[in-house]
């Protein structure tokens, strides 16, 4: 029997850690021994684990403090292959496991548009990540990009060899978001005579919700839909900061800050339009599940993801970053029609019971 560890920040709510869990519990399924190193055993999406799945916490919350023991961890359990998302936790264990000669097979999967993430940095760090990555990379064994696009990044811009990435889209099983869509919502009612807009995100810069708040307030402001409402489900650093601007503006009546949520799917079939406002993604989840719950979407075409899920909009509005009076247009055009979405073309391209098969299909 093939082992297989997998490395993961926590168990806070979040997309790389959800898809994660999800190959996780896949693996498991087809027979793999399947364990978890974990920095903090702390978070919601613990309970959608396998049982089956033991867990390893190094109890730490920064991977500088955790070097001998998750060195240590690795040599006792001899796995086949050892699996990490989110770039600094790739760096960490590629060179680890490469410099001590583990031997295992090592694969890195690149949640995000790293060129975009980078441009955020300072020119230094931008310079010396990009190195970080481009040796880093290079030295595990597979690489999994969930987007073309973040391919082509890693090609074109970090130098990553072609014949070591593998572009396998995000585990997203319909049959169970369909299932928890219909859960009743306890905390409030999604009123159905109301216009309602709904995003899930994350509460910090990338995901920019700011800019969303502000199209709400102008077409307020105009009258132009009296009846709308945007709800926000997530949280996040930033959740103080928008907070604030939605009592400043007296928009309590109209915004709603839900907080973080195990199950999103329940608020999003009772929406009218899912929005996305994201600088820059990798290939964002949450639009996957609003077209499945067969919702029409409005999002930013941003690097990367939005334009190849939506298939370069006919399955969605993509507007270009920030353009405030095209996103709000599009709003006003949505809430004249009642549009369902088709969703078959995605069930079975993200269903975790094919995905799964293509990992197994590179690893042997």
């Amino acid at each position: 029997m093939n082992k297989i560890i997998f490395f993961l920040q926590s168990f806070h709510i979040g997309g790389a850690e959800k898809v994660l869990i999800t190959l996780a519990n896949q693996f498991y399924k087809n027979n793999y021994d399947v364990k978890i190193i974990v920095k903090e055993k702390k978070g919601k999406l613990i309970t959608i684990l396998d049982k089956n799945i033991e867990i390893i916490s190094l109890e730490k919350n920064q991977l500088k403090y955790s070097i001998l023991q998750f060195i240590k961890i690795i040599y006792a359990q001899k796995p086949d292959y050892i699996y990490s998302t989110i770039f600094n936790m790739n760096i960490y264990v590629s060179i680890i496991c490469k410099i001590l000669k583990i031997n295992a097979k090592i694969i890195v999967r690149e949640s995000i548009f790293l060129s975009e993430k980078l441009s955020q940095y300072s020119l230094l760090s931008r310079y010396f990540f990009k190195f970080l990555i481009s040796w880093s990379y290079n030295l595990a064994d597979f690489i999994i990009a969930p987007s073309k696009f973040i391919k082509n990044d890693l090609i074109k811009n970090f130098n990553i060899k072609e014949k070591k990435i593998f572009t396998i889209f995000n585990p997203v099983d319909y049959y169970a978001i369909k299932d928890q869509s219909s859960e009743k919502i306890d905390c409030l009612s999604i009123d159905s005579k109301k216009f309602n807009l709904i995003t899930v995100a994350r509460l910090v810069k990338q995901k920019n919700i700011i800019f969303l708040l502000k199209v709400v307030k102008e077409i307020l402001n105009t009258n132009k839909i009296n009846n709308l409402n945007l709800y926000i489900v997530g949280d996040g650093p930033l959740f103080n900061d928008l907070y604030k601007y939605i009592e400043t503006n007296n928009l309590s009546k109209k915004i709603f800050l839900l907080g973080e949520k195990t199950n999103p799917y329940k608020y999003i079939s009772k929406a009218d339009i899912y929005v996305q406002s994201s600088l820059f993604e990798g290939s964002p989840n949450s639009l996957i599940h609003a077209i499945l719950l067969k919702k029409p979407v409005i999002a930013f075409d941003c690097n990367s993801g939005p334009r190849e899920i939506l298939m370069n909009g006919k399955y969605g509005e993509l507007i270009d970053i920030n353009d405030k009076e095209a996103f709000t247009k599009a709003i006003i055009n949505y809430s004249k029609k009642n549009k369902i979405i088709d969703n078959s073309y995605l069930i079975d391209k993200y269903l975790p019971e094919n995905i799964i098969k293509k990992y197994i299909s590179i690893l042997k």
